[in-house]
């Protein structure tokens, strides 16, 4: 099994670490490649039988990954965001002896910070690039149903992603902590979640607000500027504890695949408030903002009422399981569980 992986760093690459884990039956190979401005856990590759890294430049990254395939001739080539599923499926023809999964992680033509035209293009070599893949792994059900209109939709499948482990939470380290996470650009909007802050404080509680994460600079300023405190790129262990000892998880994203941190959140009891874009299709919708006043009012209500948001929310995602992930991952690279 070769994995191949363009942003080894953020959420990708903490699904990846997830499906590595699901399915240790397999022996996982990696080629990897870094994005700047991405928070790197070098741990994630421990868990690799060998790690191989990605040139620059996209002609020499399809060469790369052909001749990586050539020396280990996996069965599986599982290709990890739109950049590693380019190259994979440009490099080698999936067939029944080397099977092609691709994991979008968000499909790129859903992004809002690109051009119309940019993203009908994108659109356009998503599908035909279909064509030449195995099987689509979605994770939203919202991917899913992108994916079952492409060609050879019919296989597209729907692989949840699933929390690491974290400690339930205990009582919050202030009153009201509400929390935000990730890269700081346009995907994740982190102007929205000071917005969202800037609601709640003036109609009351006075609550303390935190991004957990790093990036731009100047959206780094901007949220500092406007009573936001940025922990910058901290270890994932940290990452948990913070999250876990929130009042109120925030997640503020313009377009997502479907976010981890709202998965552990929700595993350490901790109330969710989010913004109503297509990947929490499915979700509680009573617990679903589409503007800053309405997100203040939601995260006073989950502060009254923090069992009622995190029972909904365990409601929603009862079936997205770590027995859910392993059994579709076992059925797309077709692989025997272990007795």
């Amino acid at each position: 099994m070769l994995h191949v992986i363009e942003s080894f760093g953020g959420g990708s690459a903490n699904a990846m670490q997830e499906f590595v884990d699901a399915v240790p039956e397999c022996s996982h190979h990696l080629l990897r490649a870094h994005r700047e401005g991405e928070f790197h856990d070098e741990e994630l590759s421990d868990r690799f039988a060998s790690v191989a890294s990605l040139p620059d430049g996209t002609a020499a990254r399809i060469r790369a990954v052909r001749r990586r395939i050539a020396d280990l001739r996996p069965d599986v080539v599982h290709a990890h965001s739109s950049l590693a599923g380019l190259y994979v499926r440009l490099a080698i023809r999936a067939t029944a002896r080397t099977r092609i999964v691709y994991s979008p992680h968000c499909f790129a033509f859903v992004r809002r910070d690109l051009p119309p035209l940019t993203r009908i293009a994108i659109a356009a070599t998503e599908y035909a690039l279909a064509a030449n893949t195995t099987a689509i792994a979605a994770c939203s059900r919202s991917e899913r149903t992108l994916a079952s209109r492409m060609p050879g939709g019919r296989r597209a499948r729907f692989v949840p992603n699933t929390p690491r482990a974290v400690a339930p939470a205990g009582a919050p380290a202030h009153a009201a902590a509400v929390v935000s996470t990730g890269r700081l650009g346009p995907q994740k909007d982190p102007a929205a979640f000071a917005d969202v802050v800037t609601a709640v404080r003036a109609a009351g509680p006075d609550v303390t607000a935190e991004w957990i994460g790093d990036g731009d600079p100047a959206l780094r300023g901007l949220l500092e500027r406007r009573g936001v405190s940025v922990s910058g790129w901290i270890p994932t262990t940290d990452v948990a504890e913070r999250l876990a000892a929130a009042s109120v998880y925030v997640h503020t994203a313009a377009w997502e695949g479907f976010p981890l941190a709202v998965l552990e959140a929700v595993a350490a009891g901790v109330p969710v408030v989010a913004r109503g874009i297509p990947a929490f299709q499915g979700m509680p919708g009573e617990w679903l903002f589409d503007e800053p006043g309405a997100a203040a009012d939601l995260i006073r209500a989950a502060l009254q009422r923090p069992a009622e948001n995190v029972g909904a929310w365990r409601k929603a995602l009862a079936g997205d399981t770590a027995e859910a992930q392993r059994a579709a991952l076992l059925r797309l690279y077709r692989v025997r569980p272990a007795a």
